[in-house]
């Protein structure tokens, strides 16, 4: 791989000028078009790829209103609220790796071959990767939150070449010079776009989009805003299919010769918010979001625009189709209920009859700020406030809710007389099925067991490891290893604690969760029951598995199933 002082040699022996020690600036050319680009080649080359300015277009220096409308993979950086201080880079080195290969000749035929691609409207599939039509870069730390849901409804309610106001709510602004900030609650349309200190962060989000607002409040009230916020009038603009172009000084041209943004609506605005939809790159809807002052409407103006980033909340689709049921919401539910409300659980039941002590924080998912809470209650209560919120989450400490509207059922209940009375009494009969799962002290062995009218009982599955040679020798080398550790200390009050390791019990949790997601898909186990051995010395377990049948000794109603 070539040196930085090597490549920029090659560079002069191909024809371009050395501007300075870390830039040569060049022509390209295809047919009848000629491009002069710069290209900065800095000190972490050859490990970064090099980044290329385009200049002119066969000698055309404003490329703000000049880049061809068809022209792709060119990316925008505005830099500053002058559209027509915009700079452009082309985006021809993809994948780029330090290799032998990518030398001066390597980049220049990239540049060629993306100039021929623009012109002939004819790309190379490895060359075409997802590019936007617009992607202004300019260094903002104004962010506009959407949900895909709430740009979908923006689709249906407005047709193309539609427009129409939305209330958009955001953080409040700071001013330049005095550092006031504005008042709590008010309509900032009012406030002049020059009197805005865009140096600090504002967040934007619409009103009326339900899936991003609870996250952008929450996000004020941790950065101690005083729950404070203002209101804003936004324009949002869906631009027809046949909408002409390319830069950002061509979109706010388009829309003001076609009289989206009018003195009508601007006059009594000292800034407006917009929101542009159009659609992009081989038909795929894109957004860009600005804000304006009414010097947008003079042609001769400076058509000042403040860049707004987009930051979008994905659309996700349950990946586990079913009401989930969970018993016992400690140490390993807590891990599970995380972890189905993330992978996308439609609805998760928990109930719990504990509440949250000192003696499991660390262990559990739940802060300090939930001590004496329910578990059942505080998880659900964390988790609609930490996580993405597709997931409805019921709690409480009613088992017999959860037994009735759960489609499957995972007991993690931790407490042995709780544990027996609903594996051998209250669940005894269940025709869901059933994850019963738990957890040795220090975490040296982990079971976990299915039931349901297809297999044994839980009991058949304790009857069974004692016939089963290799499931009784795992636990008596749990039991040889347990006789020389603490399984519990004592606290200054007496109170007896037992020993485990989180990082076993998130792995554990992981497990259940990934049997639940396949169950889901192809509604069968592939295993009655998994057992894992954790040796004192080892970071991996030992993994067992196999089917449960039921047990003559039992004489369970179970049906069992043939391995």
């Amino acid at each position: 791989m070539e040196t930085k002082k090597e490549i920029l040699a090659e560079f002069k022996r191909l024809g371009f000028s050395l501007i300075d020690e870390n830039k040569v600036f060049g022509s390209i050319t295809f047919g009848e078009i000629s491009i002069e680009v710069t290209i900065c080649i800095d000190q972490d080359f050859p490990f970064k790829a090099p980044i290329i300015f385009l200049e002119t277009i066969s000698g055309k220096k404003e490329l703000y209103k000049n880049i061809p409308y068809k022209w792709r993979h060119l990316d925008e950086w505005v830099l500053s609220q002058n559209p027509r201080d915009s700079k452009f880079t082309i985006c021809c080195l993809h994948n780029w790796v330090p290799q032998g290969k990518n030398n001066a000749r390597f980049i220049c035929d990239r540049i060629y071959s993306w100039l021929k691609s623009n012109i002939t409207e004819t790309w190379d599939p490895e060359e075409d990767l997802p590019t936007s039509k617009i992607i202004p870069k300019q260094a903002t730390v104004a962010r506009l939150i959407l949900s895909n849901e709430f740009i979908e409804s923006c689709m249906k309610e407005l047709k193309p070449k539609e427009k129409k106001l939305y209330k958009l709510i955001h953080s409040k602004y700071k001013f330049k010079g005095t550092g006031a900030t504005s008042r709590n609650g008010v309509i900032s349309n009012k406030y002049a776009l020059d009197d805005i200190d865009f140096n600090n962060p504002y967040i934007y989000f619409f009103s009326d989009d339900r899936e991003t607002k609870s996250t952008c409040l929450d996000y004020l009230i941790n950065i101690k805003s005083d729950g404070g916020f203002n209101h804003a009038d936004c324009l949002v603009i869906r631009l027809p299919s046949w909408a002409r172009f390319k830069t950002l000084y061509q979109l706010l041209e388009y829309l003001r010769v076609n009289e989206y943004i009018t003195s009508k609506l601007v006059r009594k605005y000292n800034n407006l918010p917009i929101v542009v939809i159009f659609r992009g790159d081989k038909g795929r809807t894109e957004v860009v979001s600005f804000l304006c002052d009414k010097e947008i409407l003079n042609q001769n103006g400076s058509m000042k625009v403040q860049m707004i980033s987009i930051d979008t909340i994905p659309k996700r689709q349950p990946e586990i189709g079913l009401n989930v049921g969970l018993i016992g919401v400690g140490s390993l539910g807590s891990n599970v209920a995380r972890l189905l409300v993330n992978k996308g659980v439609k609805t998760l039941y928990m109930s719990d009859h504990d509440m949250l002590k000192p003696e499991n924080l660390g262990g559990h998912i739940l802060p300090s700020m939930f001590l004496y809470a329910n578990k059942a209650d505080a998880v659900a209560n964390y988790l609609m406030h930490h996580l993405v919120k597709e997931t409805e989450i019921y709690s409480g400490n009613n088992d017999e809710e959860v037994f009735e509207k759960a489609d499957l059922l995972v007991v993690t209940v931790g407490d042995n007389e709780a544990f027996n009375k609903l594996a051998f009494n209250k669940l005894q009969n269940y025709k869901k099925p059933i994850i019963w799962a738990w957890v040795s002290p220090h975490n040296i062995i982990h079971k976990m067991v299915i039931t349901s009218q297809k297999t044994g009982c839980l009991n058949c599955f304790f009857l069974l490891e004692k016939k089963n040679e290799t499931l009784r020798q795992i636990n008596e080398k749990v039991n040889e290893e347990l006789s020389k550790l603490d399984i519990s200390y004592i606290d200054l009050c007496g109170n007896p604690h037992t020993v485990s390791f989180p990082e076993r019990m998130a792995d554990f949790a992981a497990k259940i969760v990934a049997t639940i997601s396949l169950y889901a898909k192809t509604k069968r186990f592939e295993f009655d029951y998994l057992v894992e051995y954790w040796d004192v010395n080892t970071s991996i377990p030992k993994i067992f598995t196999g089917l449960l049948n039921v047990q003559d000794e039992c004489g369970c109603e179970g049906k069992g199933r043939e391995n």
